[in-house]
């Protein structure tokens, strides 16, 4: 379950950040390791009910990325379990824009922070990544990735 994206090798001042990803496609999973690398992360890919309960166990994340078209973990209820567990999080899920009006609320009560389509995923996660993945001391900034998601559709 868990696999350091690549070979991160830090700055040296601060230590990787743990990520957990809930994703089943393996192009989206490939291309956010990628990023997620960039930002000198630790990936922890759930990819099973049972691999959700192992990561239950784990240190607090400094994020959780699901897509909510993953089939295993259910991904609502996944996050429910996962913002129960780690209430200061930011959880960024996302979905096809089709689809985001029907998930919304729902999504928001479990708890995600941010809910985008697939498009921002792919045109703009290096800079949602610099929002929600703090440097150590700060808190993430909401409501600037919640602009750059916005700018984006």
């Amino acid at each position: 379950m868990t696999r350091q994206a690549g070979k991160p090798v830090g700055n040296g001042s601060e230590p990787l950040k743990t990520v957990f990803l809930l994703e089943s496609d393996l192009l989206f999973q490939v291309r956010l390791e990628k990023s997620l690398e960039k930002q000198d992360c630790r990936v922890v890919n759930v990819q099973s009910v049972s691999q959700l309960a192992d990561a239950l166990t784990e240190p607090a994340p400094a994020l959780i990325i699901l897509n909510f078209a993953s089939r295993n973990p259910n991904p609502m209820e996944a996050t429910v379990q996962l913002h129960a567990a780690f209430p200061s999080t930011p959880i960024l899920g996302y979905f096809s824009h089709t689809r985001i009006p029907e998930i919304k609320v729902q999504a928001k009560a479990a708890g995600v922070t941010l809910l985008v389509p697939n498009s921002v995923i792919v045109t703009r996660l290096p800079q949602l990544l610099e929002r929600l993945l703090p440097k150590e001391g700060e808190t993430p900034d909401i409501s600037g990735a919640e602009r750059i998601a916005d700018e984006a559709e």
